[in-house]
């Protein structure tokens, strides 16, 4: 009985951490600017400063649930996981936007609304940052139709301003739209090739700086070479990650006194 319930005490401890630390975008717009705005988790114990660097018309959020999309401009963002992060088409026609001749993404971000009414996601990329109030452990993301025009990296800085950094091949996720998955997720508390669902042949890769740590990420940057989305950010504030890792060698070696 002593040992079940430190087992199962853990157990819940590191499942409610783990379900509460996802970045909450389901308060925006689709098509919402989001450069400047800060992305709490859904515990509210952390939250991110959005920053647009550069690519397109900005960085914003793009609703991926077939249901509540009305624009449709993007069937390959379409993957049913609420808001994610795209950088926003800019209209010019040459990088590939797929709105009919005579209309234009981008161009309707009014100061009233900050919205982009014609919602879709730049060919050529672009880059944001997420800086967080926090260090964080940042456990993974989604990634959205890496399959047009060129990978994404992302870079996770630590507070000693040292980084690991992840290059998501080229048709990594393949085409929702064309019958592939279209979504995956990316870890990034591993330095280990991560293998494509879709295409087994393309690896998800990874190079770091010697130190870097995982559990005092300060921050991270997102850079699409072509189309594509990401969400699903799960973070841990460290202090948090470190306390329950403690306890939790703590009750395993209590519950190892116990039944000696």
């Amino acid at each position: 009985m002593f040992r079940n319930f430190f087992v199962g005490a853990v157990v819940m401890s590191l499942a409610s951490v783990a379900s509460a630390g996802l970045l909450d975008l389901s308060s925006f717009a689709d098509g919402e600017n989001l450069d400047g705005d800060t992305i709490f988790t859904q515990s509210g114990a952390n939250s991110a400063l959005v920053t647009y660097l550069f690519g397109g018309a900005g960085v914003a959020a793009f609703d991926t649930d077939v249901a509540t999309n009305t624009s449709l401009n993007d069937l390959d963002l379409l993957v049913d996981r609420g808001n994610a992060f795209i950088i926003q088409e800019d209209g010019d026609r040459g990088d590939g936007g797929q709105l009919p001749a005579g209309q234009t993404f981008g161009d309707d971000l009014s100061p009233a609304d900050g919205i982009f009414d014609n919602g879709g996601n730049d060919n050529i990329g672009g880059a944001f940052r997420l800086d967080f109030a926090t260090p964080a452990h940042i456990r993974s993301t989604s990634v959205i139709d890496i399959n047009s025009g060129g990978n994404l990296t992302v870079t996770l800085r630590d507070v000693s301003n040292l980084t690991r950094t992840f290059t998501v091949p080229d048709g990594w996720t393949g085409d929702i739209a064309a019958g592939h998955l279209g979504i995956q997720t990316l870890f990034f508390n591993t330095t280990s090739a991560q293998q494509s669902f879709d295409n087994p042949a393309l690896f998800a890769t990874v190079t770091e700086m010697a130190g870097f740590d995982i559990n005092t990420v300060t921050s991270m940057t997102v850079s699409f070479a072509g189309s594509g989305a990401i969400t699903d950010f799960n973070v841990i504030p460290a202090p948090a990650a470190a306390v329950l890792a403690m306890a939790g060698f703590g009750m395993i070696g209590a519950i190892r006194r116990r039944l000696n």
